[in-house]
């Protein structure tokens, strides 16, 4: 089961749990449903602008069952324009951003640049020591008392 296909099938079950919503339960419910819409969209998304707009005032703890009946048709509308924008679209992907790089990207470059040149003059420290001590060492000379006359 995708990530998308369990998103459908929690604000499914959220719109079932509408039907059961009365006075006393409606503020945990919206509180779920706010919450969902975060996660599956985003805070910057038109989904959240949208719910927040609404602003849930009709919708709440000790208001008459009047009320919380007359708000159920446009929850019942907005969940389902959020399931079909699931289905054509997907759930909302985070954008991948490095904090390092995008809070001072000078700083990153010049880091990076810094790290680039010291390992390419260690490099050449570490072979101009290397045949230093080649040519430095004298060849072993072969020792010519093992031959008896």
């Amino acid at each position: 089961m995708t990530k998308a296909q369990k998103a459908i099938g929690i604000l499914r079950r959220m719109k079932v749990k509408l039907n059961e919503v009365n006075a006393n339960t409606c503020t945990s419910w919206k509180s779920q449903l706010a919450s969902y819409v975060i996660i599956f969209f985003g805070k910057d998304s038109p989904e959240y602008d949208y719910i927040t707009r609404y602003d849930f005032r009709m919708f709440g703890v000790g208001e008459p069952d009047w009320q919380t009946e007359q708000s159920k048709p446009f929850f019942h509308a907005f969940i389902t324009d959020c399931i079909e924008r699931i289905e054509n679209y997907g759930l909302n992907k985070k954008e991948w951003k490095h904090i390092f790089i995008t809070t001072n990207p000078a700083l990153f470059w010049s880091i990076f640049t810094a790290m680039v040149l010291f390992a390419f003059w260690a490099g050449t420290q570490l072979a101009a020591n290397k045949s230093s001590q080649t040519t430095s060492t004298p060849p072993k000379q072969q020792n010519d008392s093992t031959h008896t006359k």
